[in-house]
């Protein structure tokens, strides 16, 4: 069953520990997060291997798929996480990043975005950058119930980032991850197309919207 990697991974990383306070729980949350923090993270079988981010056409969103091919997409990961938290009592949630809209001039609408991460290594990349930096959105985790509930965990990336609320945690991680962003606009009249270039991240500006995905 390839969700023994799921229990694998929770159960080791929580050996031990139980999640009653939020002491408690965040201990757990601890244990398992050093699992993935390393980007290193191996299958149980089929034969076990160290699973990957990757973006290539193949590569899927979804965890069984994840486990199953030994890599895919940010969705994949974070819903990873997600499952090995929630499977050990934890309060996790999958959720998606993307840029805020801008407002568009006279006569266009904006109606796509686009971000680009900054330069570093990503699960299995050996601790070389990983290639891919230019993406229509991204997944991460929040969890809630824990001592350091203002966190956000990238598991893709093998990055946790707090802050002293979850808005300067939002704010924090934006700064650390990335680089630029670029939109699509709509011209109303003709339905004409424009993308603009790639715009840098504003640091100290909450550019982004944080919502949860299923």
């Amino acid at each position: 069953d390839a969700f023994e990697t799921v229990l694998e991974i929770g159960t080791k990383g929580a050996n031990g520990l139980t999640p009653g306070t939020a002491t408690e729980k965040q201990a757990v949350v601890d244990g398992i997060w050093a699992e993935f923090a390393d980007n290193k993270v191996a299958r149980v079988a089929f034969p076990s291997i160290d699973m990957k981010y990757l973006h290539d056409p193949g590569s899927k969103f979804d965890v069984d798929d994840l486990l199953k091919d030994g890599n895919g997409r940010c969705g994949a990961w974070a819903r990873f996480l997600t499952e090995v938290l929630v499977r050990q009592g934890i309060d996790a949630t999958t959720t998606a990043v993307k840029p805020d809209f801008v407002a568009a001039p006279v006569g266009w609408v904006t109606i796509d975005s686009a971000l680009r991460t900054k330069a570093g290594p990503a699960q299995g990349s050996g601790g070389a950058n990983y290639a891919d930096r230019n993406f229509t959105d991204h997944a991460v985790v929040k969890i809630a119930g824990i001592t350091n509930s203002a966190a956000i965990y990238d598991p893709s990336y093998g990055y946790m980032v707090t802050g002293v609320n979850m808005a300067d945690a939002e704010l924090n991680w934006e700064n650390h991850s990335i680089e630029s962003y670029s939109y699509t606009q709509q011209r109303t009249a003709d339905g004409a197309l424009f993308q603009t270039g790639w715009i840098a991240d504003v640091v100290g500006t909450d550019e982004l919207d944080f919502t949860p995905s299923p």
